[in-house]
């Protein structure tokens, strides 16, 4: 066989394999969430501060931080997607129950996606959320990272696809991910980090 054309053969075995690796590996791990939304809405919470925060998300991003106010608010940026059978008024009316909270003197939890989500829709929710300092934190996500910033009780994450990012919090940290990295930092002992499929970046007193 001639150099040129067993460079071109290479070169199409090579192609054809990036593709597949491409189709087959790399695509389902991605968010299928591409172009404009077919629902977009911001919901914005505020209720008493407690003793603990708790929030369950399925598809999205969830930052926590500090502030001086006793409250514990911030927002849900969903951003909602007809696939498929879906129709955009049946998606209207799903976003509007989409975010479930429940306030108590000891916990304030918020859970996405209370009922199972119907057939084609796909949804990405953003939570940015703000807790006094020394609230306990405790975050459930599922394909999307964590990011707690510094000033929070303990911190218990637990996560699928999830990097998870902990920052000077006051109280032992507890962070489990898979397909995921931790970094946790100027933590306190007592902590317990693992992770399948990603690093661990530890600075943990003691």
């Amino acid at each position: 066989m001639k150099p040129h054309i067993r460079s071109i053969v290479t070169a199409l075995a090579i192609t054809v394999l990036v593709v597949w690796f491409m189709v087959r590996i790399v695509a389902p791990s991605l968010p299928p969430m591409v172009g404009r939304p077919d629902v977009h809405e911001i919901k914005q919470f505020n209720h008493p501060a407690s003793e603990s925060f708790r929030l369950v998300n399925s598809d999205g991003l969830v930052r926590v931080s500090t502030h001086s106010a006793p409250t514990i608010r911030g927002s849900a940026e969903i951003r909602a997607f007809v696939r498929g059978d879906g129709t955009e008024v049946d998606l209207q009316e799903y976003v509007a129950g989409l975010v479930d909270i429940m306030s108590s003197e000891s916990q304030v939890r918020i859970l996405t996606e209370p009922s199972d989500r119907p057939d084609g829709f796909e949804l990405f929710v953003v939570y940015d959320v703000q807790v006094p300092a020394g609230t306990n934190v405790e975050i459930e996500s599922n394909n999307g990272n964590v990011w707690v910033q510094p000033g929070c009780g303990r911190v218990a994450v637990k996560g699928r696809n999830t990097d998870i990012d902990v920052r000077g919090p006051k109280g032992a940290v507890v962070a489990e991910s898979v397909n995921g990295r931790i970094t946790v930092q100027e933590a306190p002992d007592g902590g317990q980090l693992k992770t399948v499929n990603g690093n661990v970046y530890a600075d943990v007193a003691g």
